[in-house]
Order: structure tokens, then sequence, then C-alpha cells
């Protein structure tokens, strides 16, 4: 069993894999493992990662889907294969600093009477600028207060136990599911800050999903909000909690699950709200719709569903 399973989904983006492959060759610290999903690639992504696997020092596995079947699925098939006690999510356009998975590692050992169950660390972007946690917040910390008290805009990367995750699996309906819900299934558990920069990521990579002006996703979006409403909504304020339900709208008629909006989970006051705001979550929707800026990635999704294999190499 190893320390720590690195998990890398991609498709399409050949040209980043070497990097993060060199940012593992860097490391530090030897018990590992890199799992990489290829989600369907068209390009030289298997051609290079064969490659490099022959080369490795380090363990390398690889799940190849036949066709494009979406990140949830694919960051799902490597929690399965994983074999190491600690998982890092490192997508293709991201890569890790040189002593990341040893101060990662060590840090778990930091609070051994608090049952923490990972680790969280700041990321590097070439959008924001850097900002770290403020110097009185609590350590270790539960994640729900993490996320929803001190709310930090600067981007975060997590180290958790694996079997964790692989009790709580990435929700497959669509190509892609928001992954705060995902960590919001571990709402109530303690995790380590480390107030360093410990990963890297650069936003505007080809096939990057986050800039789209289209509305994609929608089914995926619409289950996160689902998902999380009922564990977030203290922290909103109240003309915020209505753009917020009137978004769970507008996704619940592009995903095409409107028997969704008035879900039993949701208390009278909510359903009340929804009711109020359909008419114009509709109209929103309607306007998506004739700008013909929909796509119905779930469609996709479906079909791929039905016919996908996957190879392991």
């Amino acid at each position: 069993m190893k320390s720590i399973s690195v998990l890398t989904s991609t498709m399409n983006r050949a040209d980043y894999l070497e990097r993060v492959y060199l940012s593992l060759l860097n490391q530090n610290f030897n018990d590992f493992e890199w799992i990489i999903g290829d989600d369907g690639s068209t390009d030289s992504t298997i051609k290079i990662l064969k490659k490099l696997k022959k080369n490795a020092p380090f363990d390398i596995k690889i799940v190849s889907a036949s066709v494009r079947i979406g990140k949830a699925t694919i960051d799902n098939k490597m929690i399965e294969m994983s074999e190491g006690k600690y998982i890092i999510f490192c997508d293709s356009d991201d890569w890790l600093e040189p002593n990341a998975l040893f101060k990662f590692y060590e840090s778990t050992k930091k609070f051994p009477n608090e049952n923490t169950i990972g680790c969280f660390a700041l990321q590097k972007n070439n959008l924001f600028d850097k900002e770290y946690f403020r110097d009185n917040i609590p350590n270790p910390i539960k994640l729900i207060d993490l996320f929803y008290k001190e709310k930090p805009s600067q981007d975060l990367v997590i180290m958790a136990r694996s079997e964790y995750l692989k009790r709580n699996k990435f929700f497959e309906c669509d190509f892609l599911i928001p992954e705060g819900y995902y960590w919001l299934l571990l709402e109530n558990e303690k995790f380590v800050l480390i107030n360093e920069f410990l990963q890297n990521t650069e936003y505007l990579s080809d096939e990057n999903i986050s800039f789209s002006k289209t509305v994609s996703y929608s089914r995926g979006k619409a289950y996160s909000i689902l998902f999380s409403y009922n564990k977030i909504k203290f922290s909103f304020k109240t003309i915020d909690k209505y753009r917020y339900l009137l978004t769970f709208i507008r996704f619940s008629i592009h995903g095409e699950i409107v028997n969704e909006i008035f879900n039993k989970k949701f208390n009278i006051l909510t359903k009340l709200s929804l009711m109020l705001l359909f008419p114009i979550g509709y109209l929103y929707a309607m306007s998506d719709h004739f700008r013909f800026k929909v796509i119905k990635t779930h469609k996709e999704y479906e079909k791929a569903r039905d016919v996908v294999s996957f190879e392991y190499l």
C-alpha cells in the first residue's frame, strides 16, 4: 500500500502531461503512485502516457475510456484503482511544488488526537493574486466551516483519506458535476490547514471548461445544488439565496430534471420560494434556449454511457 495516490484526469491535453510527470519526478517523497484517467482523448495522450510509464521510477496506472464519458466517471474509476492511504487530485493543467507530497503527508501527523482525515493547502493560479489563510484560523477545522464561514477566495488543493472517498463517489449524471457538493459529503470531518502554496494550476488551458459562455453540464450543476443547498444555505444572504434557487431552476430545466425542483428534501419555505421563482427561472431558461447558449451535455453523456468501455494499462 502506498502512502499517497495522485489522481490526474485528462482529455486531449497531451501537451500538459509531461509537466505533471516532471513535478512528480521532482518530489522529495517517493511513497506514492500516479493514476491517470484518460477521458476518451483523440490526441497523442495514450502514446505519451505509455512512454512516461515505461521510464518512470514510480508506479503509474492508466485507465482509458473508449469515448468521452466525463470527469465524474473518470474520477470514480481512478478512486476505485487507488491503493494509497490518501488521495490528491492533480488535474492535467495542475502541477505540484517539489516538496508538496512530503509536506502533505507530514501534516497528517500534526494533530494525532484530532481524528483529522486529510489536509488543505493553497493553490497558485495564473489569474488571481496570492492570498494566505488568516493567522488565527482554527486548525484543524471542519470542512464546512472552512468553505462557508472562512470563505477563502484563494483556490485550495485537498488530500483526503482514500477510504472516505471510496465511500463517497461522484454522482454520475452528466460529463461533469461540480466538486463543491462532493466535498460537502465530508462536511463535518476535520482537515489540517497548510498555509503554503503546494500546487499550481493554469486556467485557460486548452479544453478548460471554467470560462465557457455556453450553458453546459446543466444536469450535473442542478444535482450539485440539490445535494448541497440544505448544507450551505446558512451562509447565504436573502438575495443570494434567491439567485441560487433561480440557478437551480434554470439548470434543472436545461438538464431535464424538472421533477427535482420541488424535491422532498427541501423544507416548506424553500418549496414555496421555488414555486414563486419558477416563472422567472423558466423565462431565464427559455432566454438561454432561444439565444442558442444551451448544450445538452447530459444527452451526450447518456449515449456515451451505453457504449463506453475501459482499458487498463
